[in-house]
């Protein structure tokens, strides 16, 4: 593929027709055939550098330096109510959009007309997964909510053949099914019952994983 050859590139999504790529200097690329074409328009001059995206359906938001943003019509357009926080990672299913920060977890009902802060007893949030009304929240705790949000419950990460205390210092979360997989600094950790029981995977690095995807 043509036109993205040298970016370092943060994260991915895709919508049914087109694959998206956010970069940390040049901004987001999106291509559906065999190039890649840059997609900057609205995104300011701290927008350029992404740190994630997220998709629900075909809306695609892009967290970056300069706050989250959503795709207009024509160009990128930003979530000014979110503008004194600085966002970590998003993560958005149906109308509800889901920012972290480093002192709280923002939620919106209405693809980000309007935001409250989420009652989750953490502060760092790294990673968010949303598929209806379940939601992860990977940050120094695990966390996982099963009413879009509203309230939460601390999930305890430890293999049987761990000694000591659980997991802690988690960067991302990523399920599919009843398969769940989470990336933090002791590796990654895999849970084939939704979060009741875990294995650390096979690959082990010492420096931790903080990206996770399907």
């Amino acid at each position: 593929m043509k036109g993205l050859t040298g970016s370092v590139t943060y994260s991915m999504v895709a919508t049914d027709d087109e694959l998206w790529a956010g970069t940390r200097t040049s901004g987001v690329f999106r291509t559906s055939s065999t190039d890649w074409h840059p997609d900057i328009d609205g995104l300011n001059e701290n927008g350029i550098q992404v740190i994630s995206m997220a998709k629900s359906g075909d809306d695609v938001y892009v967290d970056a330096l300069g706050g989250v943003y959503y795709q207009g019509d024509t160009s990128w357009l930003r979530f000014n109510s979110l503008d004194q926080h600085f966002i970590s990672c998003v993560a958005a299913s149906g109308n509800n959009i889901y920012a972290g920060t480093g002192s709280a977890i923002y939620i919106s009902r209405d693809k980000g007309t309007s935001w409250t802060k989420g009652a989750i007893p953490e502060q760092g949030i790294q990673g968010i997964w949303a598929d209806g009304d379940e939601v992860w929240a990977a940050g120094q705790y695990l966390y996982k909510s099963t009413d879009r949000g509203l309230t939460w419950y601390q999930v305890e990460v430890k293999p049987p053949n761990r000694q000591g205390s659980a997991i802690q210092g988690m960067w991302c979360v990523v399920k599919k099914g009843a398969d769940l997989y989470l990336g933090s600094n002791g590796g990654v950790f895999y849970s084939p019952d939704n979060g009741t029981t875990w294995l650390q995977n096979s690959y082990d690095n010492p420096n931790g994983a903080q990206s996770v995807r399907w």
